[in-house]
């Protein structure tokens, strides 16, 4: 009997759990714009040629990039190279 009447009772409090109203919503937050890079190029593919010098910490290498134009044509790349003597 004891165990009847707990099971009664743990479903009488989740019923009216459920039937609470649900809290306000937040009020929206303000999106901010981020706009993104100009898209100029696409990339299709990149070879790379490296060669490791661990003593020194050096990357050697040669990359060839293949690229399209995203929307129009272009007559100029520019590339981000940060750090990198060419």
């Amino acid at each position: 009997m004891r165990k009847i009447v707990t099971a009664v009772v743990c479903l009488l409090s989740t019923a009216a759990v459920a039937q609470q109203p649900s809290p306000t919503p937040t009020p929206a937050v303000p999106q901010l714009y981020r706009a993104s890079a100009t898209k100029v190029n696409a990339l299709v593919h990149t070879k790379l040629d490296v060669r490791f010098d661990y003593a020194k910490r050096y990357l050697y290498g040669k990359a060839w990039l293949t690229l399209k134009p995203y929307a129009y044509a272009t007559d100029s790349l520019r590339l981000d190279a940060k750090g990198m003597d060419i």
